[in-house]
Parts: C-alpha cells; sequence; structure tokens
C-alpha cells in the first residue's frame, strides 16, 4: 500500500470513530456504550499501525482485538434492536388500545349528552 492510501485509510478510521462517537452519544444501554468503548479503544490503538506503515503488526492487531471487539459489539446492539423492537410494538399496541377506549368514550359522551339535551328538549315542550 502506498502512503497516500494508508492516509486515506486513516481518515476513514477516524471518520468511522468519529460517527460512531455520535450515535453513541444517546446514552444507550450500559453494555453496549462499554463495548463500544473497547471497540474504539482497539480500533485507535490500530491507528499507530496504519500511520507508521507496521502492516504485520497492524494486521495482527486487528484479527486479535479490533474484530473480536467489533463482532461482540454487532452482536450487543442486534439484541438491543430486538428489544427494542418489542418495546416498540407493545408500546404502539398500548397506544392504539388507549385511543380506541378515548374515542369509544367520546362517542359515549356525546350519545349521552345528546339524549339529555333530547330529554330536556322534550321537557320544555311540554311545559309550553
Amino acid at each position: 500500500m502506498t502512503q497516500t492510501k494508508f492516509r486515506a485509510l486513516d481518515r476513514e478510521i477516524e471518520a468511522r470513530i468519529d460517527a460512531l462517537e455520535r450515535l453513541a452519544s444517546d446514552g444507550g444501554p450500559a453494555s453496549v456504550r462499554a463495548a463500544y468503548r473497547e471497540y474504539v479503544d482497539s480500533l485507535a490503538k490500530l491507528i499507530p499501525y496504519v500511520r507508521e506503515g507496521r502492516l504485520v503488526q497492524g494486521y495482527f492487531h486487528y484479527q486479535l482485538k479490533v474484530s473480536p471487539r467489533y463482532e461482540y459489539l454487532r452482536a450487543l446492539l442486534a439484541e438491543a434492536g430486538t428489544a427494542y423492537a418489542s418495546t416498540a410494538r407493545e408500546t404502539m399496541a398500548r397506544t392504539l388500545a388507549g385511543s380506541a377506549l378515548v374515542i369509544l368514550l367520546a362517542f359515549g359522551t356525546i350519545g349521552l349528552l345528546f339524549q339529555r339535551s333530547r330529554a330536556k328538549g322534550r321537557r320544555l315542550a311540554e311545559q309550553n
């Protein structure tokens, strides 16, 4: 690899770290945050190897440290996504049920008010 390609790879790694920092800033689950930190730390330790052109050491560091941590982080994110999706489905079902209940209560209230209004109209008509 040429020095230009190393610099491009270095910039790409830095950009990915920045993107991950932005994504992780929402305060997700502690296990995901910890795994993310370990991944970023191992990725940051890869940068000097790339900058200095020590490809063999960089390759071994990547295989032994970065890649396993990335896979672990990916697995945790998949689990969290599944949990969030389940929670979202439950919340949506509760919201729909609550909305339906409010609509039914509104129709019932309107019906009751209508009946009272008609009854009051009849009483007024009978008095006159």
